[in-house]
C-alpha cells in the first residue's frame, strides 16, 4: 500500500510539475497579457518563491490547457485532489470524459495527452480508493493512449515523462494485485 501511494504521490507531482512548468514558461513569453491564467501553487513546497519542481524541455503550452479547462469550468485542483472520496473523484473522472469527447481536445494532440494523463492518474486515485481492479484496467488504457500520441515526436520527450510515470505505477500496481 506504501508503494502505491507514493507512486500516485509521484505521479500526482509530475502532473502539478507539467501544468506549473507551463504557467512558468508562459508567464515569461506573456507578461503584457491582461488575461493571463494562474495555477494555484499554496501547497507546494517553495524555494524563493519559485516552486521547487519544473519540467525542464517541456512543449505543451501550459496557457492552452490551464484555458482549455477554464472554458469548461474545471478546476484543476480539484480534478487532482488526492483527498478527495471516490464519488467526487468518479465526478472528476466523468468530467474529464466529457472534456475528452469535446472538439477541442480531439483536435489537438497536446490537450488530448493532458487529458488521458490525467484521466490515468485519476483512475489510479479510484483504484486506491475502492480497490477495484478494473479502474487499473482503465488507467492503463488512458496511459496507453498518451503515450500513443507523443511516442515518435522527440520534442515531446520531457512531457511524456508524465505519461510514462503512470504506466510504472499501472505495471507495479498491477504486479502487486
Amino acid at each position: 500500500m506504501l508503494r502505491f501511494k507514493t507512486l500516485l504521490f509521484i505521479s500526482s507531482l509530475l502532473l502539478v510539475v507539467f501544468t506549473i512548468s507551463c504557467e512558468n514558461k508562459s508567464s515569461k513569453t506573456d507578461k503584457q497579457s491582461t488575461q493571463h491564467a494562474e495555477i494555484d501553487t499554496t501547497n507546494m513546497d517553495e524555494v524563493q518563491g519559485e516552486p521547487i519542481i519544473e519540467a525542464p524541455g517541456a512543449q505543451i503550452d501550459r496557457d492552452k490547457v490551464t484555458t482549455m479547462l477554464d472554458e469548461e469550468n474545471l478546476s484543476f485542483r480539484e480534478i487532482t485532489n488526492p483527498d478527495a472520496t471516490a464519488e467526487e473523484t468518479e465526478e472528476s473522472i466523468e468530467q474529464l470524459n466529457t472534456l475528452l469527447d469535446t472538439d477541442s481536445v480531439r483536435n489537438d494532440e497536446e490537450l488530448e495527452y493532458f487529458v488521458h494523463t490525467i484521466l490515468s492518474s485519476t483512475y489510479l486515485r479510484l483504484y486506491e480508493k475502492t480497490g477495484e481492479k478494473e479502474q487499473l484496467d482503465k488507467a492503463e488504457n488512458h496511459v496507453d493512449a498518451a503515450i500513443s500520441i507523443f511516442k515518435d515526436q522527440p520534442k515531446y520527450k520531457a512531457d511524456l515523462v508524465d505519461a510514462y510515470t503512470g504506466r510504472l505505477a499501472v505495471l507495479t500496481l498491477k504486479d502487486e494485485s
